[in-house]
Formats: C-alpha cells, sequence, structure tokens
C-alpha cells in the first residue's frame, strides 16, 4: 500500500502536499496517543507548516483518508548538504488533551452514553456511537482533560475510542483492533544539530480548581473577569486554544450546614440551641479546657441507654455528594455517630469507644432526600459519658 501526506491549513483546507519525505512514521495504539513523524527536505513546503494550527492529512494511493493530524513540533536540522525539517503530528482525537471538562460532576448509574454525551458536552467534538450499554455504578469527572475523562469511561466500559472525523464524532466502541505502526523510511541517515519548536505543553488558557464540593474556583477572583480560567489572548491568537488546568484540592471553600457547628450558642436546661435531646440523657455545658478543640464550649452527654444523644434536622440538596465531620471527646461507654437522611443511613463500620479525643469522617454519601437528620448517640446498653466538641457537614 503507498501513502501520501497532504498539508492543511487551520481551516483543513489542503495547501500543499509533502513531496519531500524522506522519513515516516505513524504509531498508534488502542486508547492510546497516535503520532505522525515525518522528515521532509522539501524547503518549498515548510512556510505552510505551522506548529498548532497546521494539519497533516495521510491518505492511501487510492485517495482514501486515514486520519487527520495537527503538527504540533518541528525540528530543523541537516542531511549531510541539506537541511531537514522534522515534524511531529498528533491525530486530532486527541486534542481532547487540550479541551477541560470545566465542572465537578458526580455521576451514579449513568449508561456510557450518557457518560459520553456528558464529557464531550465540553469538547469540540461530539458522541458519536456508544457500544458498550451495561450502567457505570460511580465516576466523578472534575476539571481535567476531556480525554482523561475519555480514558477513564474506556477503562470503566471495556471500550476503545474511534473518530469519525466527517462527522466530528467520536465514537466508544467495543473494539477498534490496534496498530503497532506503520513505516514509510527512504534510508537517509539524519545528522547535525537541530532546533525545535515544541507545542505539546503549551497552555493559554487555564483553568484554576481548588477542592470542596462544589469545586472552589476563580469565578471569585478579580482578575478572572468572572471567568473560570485565566488566559494569554496573544497566544491564543497565535496558536489557537490549548488549555490546561491546575488542581489544589487542599484549597476549598466549604459552607458547614450545621447549626451551631461548635456548640457555642445559647443553652437551655444543658442543651446547646439548634440540637435537640434523642431519648433521655443527661445534658450540660462544659466549659473545661480538657473538652473542647473548638471555640470555649462543647456538649456534654451522660447517658444510660441505647441511643440517648442528641441530634440535629439539616437543610441539603437532594442528590448531592457530602461528608459529615465529628470532633468528639470520650470519657467512657461507646458512641456512635451518623447521618440518616429517611432513605439511607450512613455510618462509620464500627462505634467509637476508649478515651480522649476522636474525630469521626463519614465522606462521599448521596443525600436521598432534602433533610438529613445527624445523631451523636451511646451505642449499646453500657452508659457513656462524652463530649460533642464541633460537627461540619459540607
Amino acid at each position: 500500500m503507498r501513502y501520501s501526506i497532504d498539508v492543511l491549513n487551520s481551516s483543513k483546507s489542503k495547501v500543499a502536499e509533502l513531496t519531500g519525505m524522506v522519513n515516516a512514521q505513524l504509531n498508534e495504539k488502542a486508547n492510546g496517543m497516535a503520532l505522525l513523524a515525518v522528515d521532509t527536505v522539501e524547503q518549498s513546503e515548510w512556510l505552510y507548516i505551522v506548529p498548532g494550527t497546521s494539519f497533516l492529512r495521510l491518505k492511501t494511493s487510492d485517495g482514501n483518508t486515514c486520519g487527520t493530524f495537527r503538527v504540533i513540533e518541528l525540528n530543523k536540522s541537516r542531511l549531510k548538504e541539506r537541511p531537514s525539517l522534522g515534524i511531529t503530528a498528533r491525530h486530532i482525537m486527541y486534542d481532547t488533551a487540550n479541551e477541560i471538562f470545566a465542572d465537578g460532576i458526580n455521576c451514579f448509574n449513568y449508561t456510557p452514553a450518557e457518560l459520553a454525551g456528558l464529557v464531550l458536552g465540553h469538547s469540540s467534538f461530539d458522541a458519536g456511537t456508544v457500544e458498550p450499554s451495561s450502567n457505570v455504578p460511580f465516576v466523578r469527572f472534575e476539571y481535567e482533560p476531556v480525554l482523561n475523562c475519555l480514558l477513564r469511561i474506556c477503562a470503566l466500559t471495556g471500550g476503545e475510542l474511534s473518530l469519525d472525523e466527517a462527522a466530528g464524532e467520536i465514537d466508544l466502541l467495543n473494539s477498534t483492533g490496534s496498530s503497532n505502526g506503520i513505516i514509510f523510511r527512504y534510508g537517509l541517515n539524519l545528522k547535525g544539530a537541530a532546533r525545535g519548536i515544541s507545542m505539546s505543553r503549551l497552555a493559554n488558557r487555564v483553568y484554576g480548581v481548588g477542592g470542596g464540593e462544589p469545586p472552589l474556583l476563580l469565578t471569585g477572583a478579580t482578575s478572572s473577569s468572572g471567568n473560570k480560567y485565566a488566559s494569554d489572548s496573544s497566544s491564543i491568537s497565535t496558536y489557537g486554544v490549548y488549555e490546561g488546568v491546575y488542581h489544589e484540592p487542599i484549597l476549598e471553600e466549604a459552607v458547614n450546614l450545621a447549626d451551631t457547628p461548635a456548640f457555642d450558642g445559647t443553652y437551655t436546661s444543658g442543651l446547646c440551641q439548634g440540637w435537640t435531646k434523642a431519648g433521655t440523657p443527661t445534658l450540660s455545658k462544659n466549659t473545661g479546657p480538657d473538652y473542647y478543640l473548638y471555640g470555649k464550649t462543647s456538649q456534654r452527654i451522660q447517658s444510660t441507654a441505647d441511643s440517648q444523644g442528641i441530634e440535629q434536622p439539616v437543610t441539603v440538596t437532594a442528590g448531592t455528594v457530602y461528608s459529615f465531620t465529628a470532633n468528639l471527646f470520650l470519657t467512657s461507654g461507646t458512641v456512635r455517630v451518623q447521618v440518616n437522611d429517611g432513605t439511607s443511613v450512613y455510618k462509620r463500620p464500627e462505634p467509637v469507644t476508649g478515651s480522649g479525643l476522636v474525630t469521626v469522617r463519614i465522606e462521599n454519601w448521596k443525600a436521598n432526600n432534602s433533610t438529613v437528620t445527624v445523631k451523636i448517640f451511646q451505642e449499646g446498653a453500657v452508659s457513656a459519658d462524652f463530649y460533642a466538641d464541633s460537627v461540619q457537614i459540607a
């Protein structure tokens, strides 16, 4: 089989054909980056080749297109007495590596087609044929390259990516096959110094993302003008848009939904405002520094029967994923911390016991209803004496 390579401009219109090729190699594999590497010695063709905005189209001798590749790197060198241009081009499906899924979404029990449509809603490509059909129990996408999201869908479904260039659609198929590379080689040695221009690490529109649910964004920053990203207009004008993301999960803006979460409100008959009794425990306000961590007070609970303690209803958004944290001081007994949304009860596998400070975290649970009840209570028949120092639900 004989092949030829056309040079395309930014509109993907043919402007030249590579007639001076001395070496070309295509390397591709399923769900892996497909790269076309070409060396050409015909200088008249070089002026049409611009990193970022030019393309190479590989064709067979009968005119069938084998793929379009974006030029990402140029290297000028010398073959004995002749200058040579080395071109590296990446298949256009992998432009999704420079597109960002600009949101943070938890997907519960989505079909592969729904996942593909969601992810490619942040891409210049549309979702095409999706052959895998089994629902995916859970996956989260959060401010990351579209390509990473697609590859995660492939890992979860066993599917393989394929681009329908004519339709501008990315298909998720059960199998596309794979190739170890097509090689065109004409036997010239490459020698001499080289000067390179590479686009592989360019990012001129960068999304800044912190932690939290939903994640902290740049939209509130003065310099962002309300956008989720910072960009370099000069670079975009020259090379087009290349998106990247900087993710720092330790930075987050969390709103604590609990009422008087530090137990520093007004106490009535020993009970902190915002909370109610569960059963008939003995309650009191503690001001001793040995039994509080945050603020200057904590809620003491002395219980004598199973399920005695304190609780609070909290308004949440149904369908949203939350985490709950409670800081307790134990002196005796066994204590349970749980969240009940009316449909499901979320708790750690084991209650806490012993003495001293303990932190209980119940992470990444989905609220099925608009109100949940957080409860801290004695578990079992043995009396308990403990202090609730602070809680957070966010």
